[in-house]
């Protein structure tokens, strides 16, 4: 364990990684090597992850690497079509009672097309990316509304890339509040629980409705979830069906979004 104060910690880890940047540049995004050099929480968040130097060291060049080769810094919301955003109620809005970010969405009777399992994915660490930059060391709650969740909703194999994404994010994800889990989902929860890191499955919590206000201010619950505020739609945003051919997707993918939008919940 560190018995050292963080500064000369994160000065002793940002000497290697300048080590590691003279030989090995061409690995590395630069806007993250920026970061590095001029934002401390980029290393202090990975110490008090792994507390140990060199696995610290260790996971901030994974991460480093894993950022280069998605293209992190790349991805920007004209990369997707709105109706990812509406497929899952997701949005990025309000603070938790500890002054956190929230990031809102809904597991529900929708089922992601197969051919857009990549994109969902990119997508993924898009939003995640953006809920990084607004929360800074303050972190995320995460709401997930699963009253209207099923069987058909669960895909394993898109489970498993997901899961990848929070370890490149320490300190981002304080909290998984699951709203309102149906009774016959409980032992599919416990399996899914058992694959992800012990780290996570601390933070994952499983509550009715009702005990919503425990964690955040009633006027931010959304109708979804029986409170008064409506979804943001996101702006400026095109629909898949006028962006489907520049983002490299079959016009079949249009239908099928339009068929999986028929089961959203409002």
């Amino acid at each position: 364990m560190f018995d050292e104060s963080n500064s000369s910690i994160i000065e002793r880890i940002r000497e290697r990684l300048e080590e590691e940047f003279k030989h090995n540049v061409t690995l590395y995004d630069s806007i993250d090597i920026e970061r590095i050099r001029t934002d401390s929480w980029q290393v202090e968040r990975f110490i008090q992850e792994y507390h140990h130097e060199n696995e610290t060291f260790d996971a901030i060049l994974k991460t480093l690497k894993w950022r280069k080769s998605e293209r992190v810094n790349e991805i920007n919301e004209n990369d997707f079509f709105k109706e990812l955003w509406t497929l899952f109620n997701l949005e990025i809005h309000g603070h938790d009672h500890h002054g956190r970010i929230i990031h809102w969405m809904t597991w529900q009777n929708v089922s992601i097309p197969k051919d857009i399992i990549d994109l969902a994915y990119r997508f993924s660490i898009y939003i995640t990316e953006q809920m990084d930059r607004m929360a800074g060391r303050n972190g995320c709650t995460s709401i997930i509304n699963v009253r209207h969740a099923s069987l058909r909703d669960i895909r394993i194999d898109f489970f498993r890339i997901l899961i990848k994404i929070p370890k490149h994010y320490p300190g981002l994800m304080r909290m998984w509040l699951f709203v309102d889990q149906p009774y016959f989902l409980r032992t599919v929860s416990n399996l899914l629980l058992n694959i992800v890191d012990d780290k996570i499955r601390k933070r994952v919590a499983f509550i009715p409705n009702n005990e919503l206000t425990r964690y955040i201010n009633q006027e931010l619950i959304p109708e979804s979830l029986n409170g008064s505020r409506k979804f943001v739609q996101p702006i400026n945003v095109p629909s898949i069906n006028d962006c489907y051919d520049r983002l490299g997707l079959e016009i079949k993918i249009c239908d099928e979004v339009e068929k999986a939008l028929k089961n959203v919940q409002k």
